[in-house]
């Protein structure tokens, strides 16, 4: 923090030095911070505090650059910024401490502060053509969203996921909980987080008019942001944007405490001021340790619960059979449940799917020996049961993508061939034709169907031709029995 007071900026009057134990606050912040457990926790997301270290080794050396005009550094800078991206897709954050560099410190004209910024475009552009070429990434999953492959998604989602992100960083309340809001109140939920966002903002904007470092930090928040947004809001991928808010934070705290020039005199700014003081220490010291303590004890009951989550299948003679799971929630525990039998070595089956999230009930018609026909009983078959407001049922098909009739109106797929029969005013599927190629019957098939009431998978009997079955979705008031009846 203190560092970058001695780089030459457009004008020098710009910066204001805040107290020396600024930058230990910030640290100290930082190491508190609830965000960066589960990443140090899960083996297969450690690559991202890997990639934030080389992150950090890649602003440093690209500071040594601008103000010493070192030859070796940009040439770390570079190396850095590689390594951070190859460690973890989130070092792509990394250009956000550039990139303000450039745009808040560097002195000079356009031209020669965009110099600045190329060769890291060049490292980021060079790293994007491998990482294609190499298949790697997601697709489709709706949770992860590839700007490079999926530009209209994202564009579509970045604005209520950064702003989430943003309100969820500083006021420490954890984005997660967004996921758990009933779907039509989330538009509120983010109104909410933006909300807590402006306010802050608008206690620190005398400072920012005034100190060049606290402009940096708050547009590195803000840029980091924006690649973290490319997955559903967790406060497992904040960990740049914390960098930048603490930096922010500690010296708004710094320069409260100091009486510095640019503090206004009025009490109608010192008390809010103040008050949003004390707040942000509680929340990020307190209340940063009270929430890794909620975390582990969160974790503890759901870990109890994945073996069976993700062991979709248990019966002895799973191998090498089709899975087909009429309603899984969490199409996610499909996509482990491989590694985790082979893990565990246990029989693997050929194939898994799932054909609907059934979050709301919906009828199942067999209309001949190859075909289920599904009708939701709720506008369309993403649709969930009125839960209330709030329910940690919601939060488990977050990753869900909704299919509309635009991208697929007749899919063919190996064995099966999804056909969109009808559809809701917003152009989502709300009843749907699975035609196999094989008898339901054939011995190649397991059919199961999730269990609101016990939590888990179960066998699911098929209905004879001609005849319904209706599945219930999540209900407050437990009633999940089938219910056959004739048809018409």
């Amino acid at each position: 923090h203190r560092d970058l007071h001695s780089f030459p900026t457009r004008r020098s009057s710009d910066l204001v030095t805040g107290p020396s134990w600024a930058a230990g606050l910030a640290a100290l912040l930082f190491l508190l911070d609830g965000n960066t457990y589960f990443p140090v926790m899960f083996v297969a997301n450690r690559g991202f505090m890997l990639s934030l270290f080389f992150g950090l080794l890649c602003f440093y050396e690209h500071h040594q650059w601008r103000s010493t005009k070192s030859r070796l550094a940009p040439v770390l800078s570079a190396l850095f910024l590689a390594l951070s991206l190859f460690a973890n897709e989130g070092g792509a954050s990394t250009f956000a401490f550039i990139l303000a560099y450039a745009l808040v410190l560097e002195p000079g004209s356009f031209r020669s502060r965009a110099l600045t910024v190329l060769p890291a475009i060049l490292v980021i552009v060079l790293w994007r053509a491998i990482y294609q070429l190499s298949t790697s990434g997601v697709a489709g999953v709706g949770g992860y969203i590839d700007p490079a492959n999926e530009p209209f998604q994202f564009a579509h989602a970045v604005v209520p996921r950064t702003i989430v992100l943003l309100g969820a960083q500083i006021s420490g309340i954890a984005p997660e909980l967004l996921l758990a809001v009933k779907p039509s109140l989330q538009p509120a939920a983010v109104a909410f987080y933006g909300l807590l966002f402006i306010v802050a903002l608008m206690i620190f904007l005398p400072l920012l008019r005034r100190d060049k470092i606290a402009t940096f930090w708050f547009t590195v928040m803000v840029l980091a942001a924006i690649p973290a947004a490319t997955v559903l809001p967790l406060s497992k991928n904040l960990g740049f944007v914390a960098v930048g808010a603490f930096g922010l934070i500690a010296g708004f705290i710094s320069g409260l405490a100091s009486r510095p020039p640019w503090l206004p005199e009025r009490l109608r700014y010192r008390i809010p001021a103040w008050t949003v003081c004390v707040l942000l220490l509680l929340a990020h010291v307190p209340g940063a340790i009270a929430g890794r303590i909620l975390t582990v004890v969160a974790l503890e009951d759901v870990f109890k619960k994945l073996p069976y989550f993700f062991n979709v299948g248990q019966s002895s003679d799973v191998e090498d059979k089709n899975i087909v799971v009429l309603n899984d929630p969490c199409a996610l525990t499909l996509a482990y449940m491989p590694f985790y039998k082979a893990y565990h070595h246990l029989p693997l089956p050929r194939s898994a799917r799932t054909l609907v999230p059934g979050g709301a009930d919906f009828d199942v018609r067999r209309t001949d020996d190859k075909t289920l026909v599904i009708q939701s009983r709720a506008p369309n078959i993403f649709s969930w049961n009125d839960l209330g407001p709030v329910h940690h049922f919601y939060a488990i098909s977050a990753g869900t993508t909704a299919i509309g009739v635009p991208e697929c109106k007749r899919c063919s797929l190996d064995g099966l061939t999804v056909e969109v029969l009808e559809s809701d005013a917003s152009g989502l599927a709300s009843r749907v034709s699975f035609r196999f190629v094989k008898p339901l019957e054939s011995a190649d098939f397991l059919w199961l169907q999730w269990d609101w009431s016990s939590g888990s998978f179960k066998p699911f009997q098929l209905p004879a031709v001609g005849e319904s079955v209706t599945l219930p979705g999540p209900s407050l008031i437990a009633d999940t029995e089938p219910k056959k009846y004739q048809s018409e």
